[in-house]
Formats: structure tokens, C-alpha cells, sequence
């Protein structure tokens, strides 16, 4: 079966690169664009805006042409970067291709069997839901396990050595933390870290995950 072509993140990033800076003329921004138009238009505004030395994007891109020369936002690495390989498979554009496999490069360019993980050339920082997840499909789509492969081992890693991922529940009390103990929020990356785990074979973190945010719900 087809897979759902813009993540419901991607359509997000979609609608503010439109706001931001549009490649439709003003007198026709009142029109809707046709699919493959809204897609390609906004992947390519991506691929104007990634960095060619750690092939992320900058926090705030309002009036930007090209990236800046500050490193890039760490944790749009992954989100951003599902988004352009959504965009390849619906338009096979080399240009995107080469985007994310330049991101699937640089996540991997260390030894996952000690935890690293680079952002901005920084070992230790671990990993995103979203950066787990674009490396188990990016390996799927092109068939190179390398990446899978390194995902895994960066999350079992993780699993054994971090103790914010030693179970579900210390992950979420973690992003509770973060949230200001809002559930909804906490909910919100705990899903992306269940979806994440489920791709890696993590059967019972991710069913953990689940519960926890059933329970949530069923509290609130």
C-alpha cells in the first residue's frame, strides 16, 4: 500500500514556508496550488535553506535565501528531513534525494556502539524520535541497512547507558519535565519516540509508550 505521502509534520513545515517566503507571484497567491506544485515548491525552498557543512536548517528562516552562517537548529534535523524524503518519493527529484542522504550521512558519521550521535559536530547528543525514524526509512526506501542498522545499535545504546530511556515511564517523566508537566505535550514527543522504537524492532517500549499515553487520556 502507498505510504501517506506529508506526515501531518511535513504539512506544518508546508504551511509555514509559505508564509515565510512564497515562490508564487502576488497576484496569484490567492490561488490554491496543485499538489505536486504545493510539494515541490516547498522542498525546494528546503533544499535553498539546508546547510552544506551540517545539513540542517536554521531556527528562524524569515527573509533567508540560502542558510545562515550560524550551525543549524539540531532538533528540526529529523522532522524537517522526513519531510524532503516524503517529497522524493512522491516526485523522485535527484535534488532531494541528495538532501537527505547528506542528513543520513552526517547523523551516522560515528560509532553508534558508544552513543554517538552528531548535531552541529557535537558527540553525545542523543538522538530525536524523528532523527530514529528518518534513518529506519531511509534505509527502507533505499535499501541500505547501514543506516538502519546504526539507528538501532544508537538506540540500544541508548536504552542501556541513558537513564531517560531506560523505560517509558522514566521517558516520560522526562518530557513531562520538559512540558511543564502539560500531558498533551509530553504525549505528543512520547508518540514520536513509541512510532520511533516501534520502526526498531522495540516492540515493548513501544507498547509502553502507547499505554502511557492511553493512560493519559484517560485521566484527562
Amino acid at each position: 500500500m502507498k505510504k501517506k505521502v506529508l506526515s501531518v509534520l511535513f504539512a506544518l513545515v508546508l504551511v509555514l514556508s509559505f508564509s515565510l517566503v512564497t515562490a508564487v507571484p502576488v497576484s496569484a497567491q490567492d490561488e490554491v496550488p496543485d499538489r505536486v506544485t504545493a510539494i515541490t515548491t516547498t522542498a525546494d525552498r528546503l533544499v535553498d535553506l539546508q546547510s552544506a557543512t551540517d545539513y540542517g536548517w536554521d531556527w528562524k528562516v524569515t527573509g533567508l535565501a540560502q542558510h545562515s552562517e550560524d550551525p543549524s537548529a539540531y532538533n528540526m534535523y529529523g522532522v524537517v528531513i522526513l519531510g524532503l524524503l516524503d517529497a522524493y518519493e512522491e516526485t523522485g527529484t535527484e535534488s532531494y534525494f541528495d538532501a537527505a542522504t547528506g542528513m543520513a550521512n552526517h547523523m551516522t558519521q560515528g560509532d553508534a556502539s558508544r552513543g554517538d550521535f552528531h548535531k552541529n559536530g557535537v558527540e553525545k547528543e542523543y538522538a530525536g524520535a524523528y532523527d530514529y525514524q528518518f534513518l529506519m526509512r531511509y534505509a527502507e526506501i533505499f535499501g541500505d541497512l547501514t543506516y538502519s542498522d546504526y539507528a538501532i545499535a544508537l538506540w540500544d545504546w541508548n536504552r542501556e547507558n541513558t537513564a531517560i530511556f531506560a523505560t517509558p515511564e522514566a521517558l516520560n517523566d522526562e518530557l513531562l519535565g520538559w512540558a511543564g508537566s502539560d500531558p498533551g505535550a509530553a504525549a505528543w514527543q512520547l508518540a514520536a519516540f513509541g512510532e520511533a522504537s516501534r520502526l526498531m524492532g522495540d516492540d515493548t517500549f513501544a507498547t509502553g509508550c502507547a499505554d502511557l499515553i492511553l493512560a493519559d487520556f484517560a485521566g484527562a
